[in-house]
């Protein structure tokens, strides 16, 4: 089966979206001269710019969508994310085929449901796209993230770090301290204690990276470090990116920039919870996981009866055994301890 015109449709967070781009890239292999569309919230459009899989993006908000998207008049309309709204979206899009998964509200006016039989513990959220995306595509791409950044772009994130009081050219990592949600977040004391740490014996610069929303958080890491961190901010996800390309070892909660770290092959520390470390872990041989098995998972995540332990008990000397396996890499370690 042929399409000329091809919508996808997801409205959740920036993580999700770059676990799509595999799926995205499949569509283009599939049907290169396709006209692909995403629609999305406005961070996933932002993050979606020079993509060469994608023609074209329409930001979603609020519920202003039916005409935008009817205006398209595709053949294919993909409800990506496990959702009724879009399930919604692709029924209002007037497509021919309308595929996503089975099982939420409205899955009944697709023309293609899918079940979604996954349990926690044993499939990649990218995989889990890829299967869908199968049902209507002859050529899957890797499973590898796609983030495109333009060279003045990488330069502007680089000023931006030099502005903040960063040395390029000598050691330097980063760490987020954010998430989108409270039991995700790593303890603002275990960050301090790590940055510390790798001050003290690796004579690395530290900085502090953080957005809307997460002054509080980053302010208080500073105050408990014993040296002075560099505190960078960046306007948007775009700028936040390119910051993040030039970070040697980022330190983070199960976050979106984790993800954004993953897709441009940053060498990540990634600090898990509650959530599903199999199915969200960054999509990266340079990013390593660092949990608490507490012999509970898999659990409900959200809604933990033993407040949270993983995380918010999680011991600095753990996350720093993993850190030391990283500089013990040879094909890490020699390059962010002689970084220039």
């Amino acid at each position: 089966m042929g399409f000329r015109r091809i919508l996808l449709i997801r409205r959740d967070g920036i993580g999700d979206m770059l676990n799509t781009t595999p799926a995205i890239a499949s569509l283009r292999l599939s049907y290169p001269d396709a006209r692909i569309v995403v629609a999305c919230s406005p961070p996933q459009a932002d993050l979606l710019k020079h993509n060469p899989d994608v023609d074209e993006t329409i930001a979603l908000r609020g519920l202003n969508f039916v005409g935008k998207v009817r205006r398209l008049k595709p053949d294919l309309a993909v409800a990506a994310q496990n959702a009724y709204l879009c399930n919604l979206t692709a029924a209002f899009s007037g497509a021919r085929i309308k595929l996503g998964w089975k099982g939420k509200r409205f899955s009944s006016l697709l023309s293609i449901r899918v079940p979604y039989r996954y349990v926690k513990g044993e499939v990649h959220e990218a995989q889990r796209n890829l299967d869908l995306i199968a049902e209507v595509c002859d050529r899957l791409a890797p499973l590898r993230l796609k983030l495109a950044l333009r060279e003045e772009e990488r330069e502007t994130g680089m000023q931006e770090i030099i502005r903040a009081g960063i040395d390029p050219r000598r050691p330097w990592c980063a760490i987020h301290p954010g998430g989108s949600s409270w039991d995700k977040l790593w303890p603002p004391d275990g960050f301090a204690r790590i940055g510390e740490r790798l001050s003290e014996r690796y004579g690395m610069q530290v900085a502090i990276i953080f957005g809307p929303g997460e002054e509080g958080i980053a302010g208080e890491i500073a105050s408990q470090m014993r040296i002075k961190p560099a505190l960078i901010q960046p306007e948007n996800v775009r700028r936040l990116a390119a910051v993040i390309a030039h970070v040697p070892l980022f330190i983070c909660n199960d976050s979106g920039p984790m993800h954004i770290a993953a897709a441009l092959e940053v060498p990540t520390l990634a600090i898990f919870g509650p959530t599903d470390h199999v199915r969200w872990r960054p999509l990266s041989e340079k990013a390593k996981v660092i949990r608490r098995d507490l012999g509970c998972f898999p659990c409900s995540a959200h809604k933990c009866r033993r407040g949270y332990e993983c995380i918010k008990k999680l011991p600095v000397d753990l996350v720093w055994k993993g850190l030391e396996e990283m500089l013990e890499d040879e094909n890490i370690g020699v390059e962010l301890l002689t970084h220039r």
